[in-house]
């Protein structure tokens, strides 16, 4: 789960910071809290958090959005930290655009067709399109898989490289 608001520090009121807060950083610490003990007791475990692409490079005005997703990264190299003795291993996924049927919902309530929403973000990174949610998945699975049993601790950017395109 993940929330997105757009707006500068000054501009958030306590409700939008306790908001994202809440969904952004304290369910996924709920979660780990969770799962955690019966991975340390199993001395088996695999944790892949959702940060994004705004928690390695800040667009203007999503300083809310952006602190939370940062705190997913530092979260998760703690976890890595203290865990890795235990056998838990702990990654994140940094997605960048990805066209979610959230996003084809609110095109269409903005009379625009899920065409209109790929026409548009036509041009994105060097892939020169968005990530299929199925794309952010695939790379989720791969950390959470045995063919990564020797990483733990990274941070996997999915952006169709975004990122490095400035």
């Amino acid at each position: 789960a993940g929330l997105q608001t757009a707006g500068r520090l000054l501009d958030a009121t306590d409700e939008e910071w306790d908001r994202l807060v809440a969904v952004n950083l304290r369910g996924i610490v709920n979660v780990c809290r969770a799962v955690l003990p019966t991975m340390i007791e199993r001395r088996d475990g695999r944790i892949v958090l959702v940060s994004s692409i705004n928690a390695l490079r800040s667009p203007a005005g999503m300083a809310v959005y952006d602190m939370t997703k940062t705190g997913v990264l530092g979260l998760m190299r703690s976890l890595a930290v203290d865990h890795g003795v235990d056998g838990v291993r702990v990654n994140a996924v940094c997605p960048g655009a990805t066209l979610t049927d959230h996003h084809i919902r609110a095109a269409r309530e903005r009379g625009q067709t899920e065409a209109d929403l790929r026409d548009r973000t036509r041009g994105y990174g060097l892939l020169g399109r968005v990530a299929e949610p199925a794309e952010i998945a695939a790379a989720i699975h791969f950390l959470a898989s045995d063919q990564a049993s020797f990483v733990t601790g990274a941070t996997l950017v999915v952006d169709g490289g975004f990122t490095i395109r400035g």
